[in-house]
């Protein structure tokens, strides 16, 4: 008997279906996207970007002697370097990469759950606001439509592009490792897959062999120097929980009633053709708590989509037991709960859009900051600062980062003493920082010459 989940209807009425979603989640991101600024993260990458496009190489500060793998994905590095050389502004070219990305994952869940499901998991991805909220300006939507990718190719038979896909998904984030697990132990498990094993390795290697070489060679070392500043971080930090993804979709309770279906699609999903979904979510949220990396949203951001995923697998097969077993109280909750997720979703959106309509982005305090210092201080000055990307970027001045994501050199400082021991032991002419985050050793000895409105961002400088 075909399956309720695999279930197409008429073709033409499927296809319509389809490029109506594409067109939501174009529509959606666009109007998240240009009403909000980008992430503060994402001007590091536009920072390096530019000094690449100018000839200066990978340096967070042109004069710097060495190049530093900070940018937090290379291939968007370049992406946007590529639309410089074009004359696209980097927030641009990163709006247009996105915009493309998300449309990408909505189609992707269209295909991975398939039939009249896959309509809804689509139209749910599309209107995923943590994902278009909390990528904006990053490669976090093109990191999961790499990710949802490869599954996809593998799950048809196409082991050396699902390989392929696999290792270029390590290449743009290193915890890209976790899909080609994924799909591996998939391949272990089913044993008319195991001779795919070589192809899905010949695959992974033609990304991941040039790129480990090149940066070892350009860098002095195949990781990123950002990860030494990362795992000094994870530190004391609140760990990375997974009721955390609660909190994230704009107050409505969307993840609750997905858990469940969710639960019921990994399972399915274990005895079929897409175990290795599963696998990937499972491996990335229990990567995320053994490596005790910091409680940020956009981390959430892959594992939503894949439980989005997972639950309209779920809702289909609890509609087809229901049917199979003559259980029409099951097949009408699960119809009924998939019903309320999608309104839960769509009432959000359109929340959101209305609200924030015409609207142009509020000045974050790191804007104002990096406007003032680019005023008045001098071209030669060297500035400390907290949160590096937007007054990295616009203040246009010799940045030394405070979290060492892109300035090594303070790594011990950290690891001694915290901010403050950074402070303490580095030269500059002006500090930015969070107040909250951030104290001065003997504030006594500074000069507060600029603070936000609300008090939290100020900078400082030696008193004279």
């Amino acid at each position: 008997m075909e399956s309720f989940a695999s279930r197409v209807p008429a073709r033409n009425l499927y296809i319509v279906a389809t490029l109506i979603i594409g067109v939501i989640a174009a529509t959606f991101s666009i109007a998240v996207i240009t009403h909000n600024e980008s992430f503060d993260d994402a001007y590091i990458t536009y920072r390096f970007a530019e000094n690449l496009a100018a000839g200066h190489g990978l340096r967070w500060n042109p004069e710097d002697a060495e190049p530093i793998y900070g940018a937090s994905s290379l291939p968007h590095c370049f992406t946007i370097a590529g639309g410089i050389v074009l004359g696209l502004e980097p927030r641009t070219t990163s709006m247009i990469v996105q915009v493309a990305a998300h449309i990408a994952v909505s189609l992707l869940a269209v295909i991975l759950v398939r039939g009249i499901a896959g309509l809804g998991a689509g139209l749910l991805a599309a209107l995923c606001f943590p994902a278009v909220f909390y990528g904006q300006g990053l490669e976090i939507e093109a990191y999961i439509a790499f990710i949802l990718s490869a599954l996809f190719l593998y799950r048809r038979g196409d082991y050396f592009w699902a390989g392929l896909i696999g290792g270029a998904t390590v290449v743009i984030r290193l915890d890209g490792a976790v899909v080609l697990a994924a799909i591996g132990l998939s391949a272990l498990l089913e044993p008319e897959r195991r001779s795919s094993i070589p192809k899905l390795v010949a695959g992974a290697a033609i990304p991941i062999l040039p790129w480990l070489i090149a940066a070892t060679i350009y860098f002095g070392n195949p990781l990123p120097h950002s990860m030494q500043a990362k795992v000094v971080h994870s530190f004391g930090h609140e760990p990375w929980r997974f009721d955390s993804l609660f909190n994230y979709w704009l107050g409505q309770p969307i993840i609750p009633i997905l858990l469940l279906p969710a639960v019921v699609g990994s399972l399915y999903s274990l005895a079929d053709r897409n175990r290795a979904l599963a696998f990937w979510l499972l491996f990335y949220i229990a990567e995320y708590k053994i490596a005790g990396m910091p409680n940020y949203a956009w981390y959430f951001a892959a594992p939503m989509v894949g439980i989005c995923i997972l639950a309209f697998m779920g809702f289909g097969r609890l509609i087809e037991l229901g049917r199979d077993e003559m259980q029409p109280a099951l097949a009408a909750a699960a119809a009924i709960g998939a019903t309320v997720v999608l309104l839960f979703a769509a009432n959000a959106a359109q929340h959101y859009v209305r609200n924030n309509a015409g609207e142009l982005p509020k000045s974050s305090p790191h804007m104002q900051a990096a406007t003032w210092l680019r005023e008045n201080t001098d071209r030669d000055d060297t500035i400390l600062a907290f949160e590096i990307g937007k007054v990295g970027y616009f203040a246009e001045r010799r940045i030394v980062d405070m979290f060492g994501l892109v300035s090594p050199e303070v790594v011990p400082y950290l690891r001694e003493g915290g901010f403050t021991d950074v402070v303490r032991n580095t030269q500059f002419d002006y500090v930015f920082i969070l107040r909250a985050d951030v104290s001065l050793p003997e504030e006594r000895n500074f000069d507060v010459v600029w603070e936000h409105e609300d008090k939290g961002y100020a900078i400082y400088r030696p008193a004279r």
